[in-house]
């Protein structure tokens, strides 16, 4: 299973560090200058080191890389950590950056499997964003829960949404990364 990380700049990037290192082979690393700073503020870390842990790796700017075509396959890409400016741009299909063009080539990989997909990241989870999630909840025929945890915004989620269709979680303890394929698995499952 191929891979990509991308860290973008956004406190937080030793979640990444720990991704890329827990991650097995073969994995593919892009980290954007922002975080290249931070990563040095936060964690002492360089660059260079981490390059150690990653089978290829490239400029956030190189947009001629592999990953930016939708002709070099990759099974999953995860953004650890997801700066809001990242998300803004993903999420408006602006792919000006070797962060966003991949995130772009996933996405449009998932739709092509008849998937509808989109992502709501809320800026606070106290008190819980209801307007947003209501909102949400009417225009969706189901969502997946994403958590490192045993579920708890998957139930605040369940009462506010009120949607047509299922409200699933995806959930995982003990410090281990959920995989993107097993978010894209859970997709495919609740869009049958």
């Amino acid at each position: 299973m191929k891979i990509v990380v991308g860290i973008s700049g956004s406190s937080g990037v030793i979640y990444g560090v720990r991704l890329l290192r827990a991650l097995p082979s073969p994995k593919v690393l892009i980290v954007s200058p922002t975080a290249s700073k931070i990563l040095d503020m936060e964690a002492a870390v360089r660059v260079d080191e981490l390059k150690a842990f990653a089978d290829e790796t490239y400029d956030d700017s190189d947009l001629f890389s592999p990953t930016s075509s939708g002709s070099n396959l990759f099974d999953a890409m995860i953004i650890c950590p997801c700066s809001e400016s990242t998300v803004a741009k993903i999420a408006c299909g602006i792919a000006d950056t070797l962060i966003t063009r991949t995130a772009a080539v996933a996405l449009k990989d998932a739709r092509s499997k008849g998937l509808k997909v989109g992502m709501l990241r809320p800026l606070t989870l106290w008190p819980f964003p209801e307007a947003i999630v209501r909102k949400l909840g009417k225009q969706v025929k189901a969502i997946v829960v994403p958590e490192c945890n045993l579920g708890q915004m998957l139930y605040e989620v369940e009462r506010v949404a009120r949607c047509q269709g299922p409200v699933v979680g995806v959930h995982r303890l003990g410090g281990v990364p959920i995989y993107p394929g097993e978010i894209l698995d859970k997709l495919e499952e609740v869009a049958r």
